[in-house]
């Protein structure tokens, strides 16, 4: 499976788990801090991770299930 396969269903998977919309773009958090992303070289990537208010999924969808 390709990356580009995958792509599409990032947004809505990350709103579906409540992650805050301006929190999924990497730039928006950089903005949002009011920082630019550093530059470590092409042997370097720099990314954010996300986690969960509640990462217990049962919790999370008791609702839904």
């Amino acid at each position: 499976m390709r990356y580009e396969d995958l792509t599409p269903y990032y947004k809505p998977t990350y709103l579906n788990l409540g992650i805050p919309l301006q929190a999924i773009s990497d730039q928006n958090v950089w903005k949002g801090l009011g920082m630019k992303q550093p530059d470590l070289g092409a042997d370097f990537e720099v990314f954010f991770t996300r986690w969960m208010g509640i990462p217990n999924f049962a919790q999370l969808f008791a609702r839904q299930i």
